[in-house]
């Protein structure tokens, strides 16, 4: 049975699910969110420089 009703959904919360899964065991850490935190601290850190990046080309495109 579906979570959402949607696949898309339903695949991207697993992936999310398999990656929070994969920081808390590298961390060693029990918590869930904690491991969902510091992922997010992660891709926040690397988000900046890849947009910038990004931007020229999506200027002149």
């Amino acid at each position: 049975m579906s979570a959402t009703g949607l696949p898309v959904f339903d695949t991207t919360i697993h992936k999310t699910n398999d990656w929070i899964n994969e920081v808390a065991q590298e961390l060693r850490w029990d918590d869930k969110h904690r491991a969902f935190q510091g992922l997010r601290v992660d891709v926040t850190h690397m988000l900046p420089p890849a947009m910038a990046e990004l931007w020229p080309q999506t200027v002149h495109a």
